[in-house]
């Protein structure tokens, strides 16, 4: 299978139509830009974790767990059993305190309780460790 072929190209075509319809009919909505960062608070923060949850478990994850588990043996599948309960944790506990406080992110949080320093130096050190992240994956 070394073709992409017609019927690929076509679904992949249409998806992309989908979104960018999707993108410019929400897109509509969008007066400002609490609307568009934070939703203007109206979803509520269990849906917000259903989504934190989606965005986490990626394609990377779904397909490179079972081939890590598959070089390495089986000891890598305790790793991927802690998701859920960690998940479940942040998602109980965390996400509701944020959500309620007022604050965009992580950072922003940060910023109001330790200063713009602390703010600078964490998104640096979240920044440099995805770009690593990200060259181990790739």
């Amino acid at each position: 299978m070394t073709e992409f072929g017609t019927l690929n190209w076509s679904i992949l075509v249409m998806y992309v139509i989908a979104n960018l319809g999707l993108g410019f009919y929400l897109g509509k909505k969008i007066e400002s830009a609490n609307d568009f960062f934070l939703g203007d608070r109206s979803i509520p923060w269990w849906a917000i974790g259903i989504s934190v949850v989606s965005t986490y478990v990626s394609a990377l994850t779904f397909l490179g767990g079972p081939a890590w588990a598959y070089t390495d043996g089986l000891s890598v599948i305790a790793i991927h059993l802690n998701y859920p309960l960690v998940i479940f944790f942040v998602v109980t506990f965390f996400l509701p305190f944020f959500f309620n406080s007022g604050v965009a992110s992580i950072y922003e949080y940060q910023e109001k309780r330790f200063g713009p320093t602390s703010r600078s130096v964490m998104s640096g050190v979240f920044l440099l460790s995805q770009g690593l992240t990200s060259a181990a994956i790739l």
